[in-house]
């Protein structure tokens, strides 16, 4: 397994300047969402000379999307082969999707059915450069992929071997209401990449290791399945940001990853 993390502990630091500490913090590689990344996505060349200077290199792209908005079908597509053209260039092997929200007036089975359509959509693309497209639950209101049921309806309609998981662990796989465990047995034919990120009992986020996530026994299933790819450690807890900074928050958390793998 190989450890890299997600680049939006740094806030809003420029790239250039983020770089030295994913290197200094013991990481591998990152994962960088779209936005991020815009203004670099039309060199793919250039960027993995610049982030090959560091030792590192690119473990996904992370795409956004309104995927059950039909009107926003021919942006959202071209924008994820993009994506999967700039990530593929850099040899990565998955391409990460979002969830996205419903307004209170939707019809969520309609929602999931439109939004299930277009995640085989971009499986397809993702299929033509090499990628696999995994699905990111995220729990916010509204959220169309986020509770133990919408992710099942997603994982049941769409193509097994276009559309697979990506759990964000401890986390918004706690926050929308399913198990951190269970996740990984239910779908261990699925998941091809994986975030971790802690939660209190509280529901508030929390550096990993100190909060309830059972990250041991989530490392064992994940090796029994022969998961080989890439953990993610993303942190969202602001209080542990202000008090120990990004650097070493990420340094904390690429440590207890490889206590947990080695």
């Amino acid at each position: 397994m190989r450890i890299g993390c997600q680049i939006n502990t740094w806030g809003k630091m420029d790239l250039p300047s983020i770089l030295p500490e994913v290197k200094e913090a013991g990481y591998e590689g990152f994962e960088a969402a779209m936005p991020k990344i815009q203004e670099y996505m039309d060199d793919a060349k250039a960027f993995g000379e610049m982030i090959g200077k560091y030792g590192l290199v690119l473990s996904s792209v992370y795409v956004p999307g309104k995927w059950h908005i039909r009107e926003e079908r021919e942006k959202d597509l071209a924008n994820c082969r993009k994506a999967a053209e700039f990530a593929s260039a850099l040899g990565c092997k998955q391409l990460i999707v979002g969830g996205s929200t419903m307004k209170p007036e939707d019809d969520e089975k309609a929602v999931l059915a439109e939004t299930a359509m277009r995640y085989n959509e971009i499986g397809r693309i993702g299929k033509e450069y090499g990628l696999e497209v995994c699905v990111h639950p995220h729990a916010h209101p509204g959220a169309t992929v986020a509770s133990p049921a919408q992710i099942a309806e997603i994982m049941d309609t769409t193509d097994p071997e276009l559309v697979f998981l990506c759990p964000d662990v401890g986390g918004h796989v706690v926050k929308g209401g399913g198990d951190a465990v269970e996740i990984h047995r239910v779908y261990a034919d699925r998941i091809k990449y994986v975030h971790f990120k802690d939660i209190g009992a509280d529901g508030e986020w929390r550096l990993l290791g100190e909060g309830i996530t059972d990250y041991p026994t989530i490392v064992r299933l994940l090796r029994e399945s022969g998961y080989d790819g890439w953990i993610i450690a993303e942190e969202e807890c602001k209080p542990a940001i202000e008090k120990y900074g990004a650097l070493e928050c990420a340094r904390r958390n690429c440590n207890y990853i490889r206590q947990l793998i080695s």
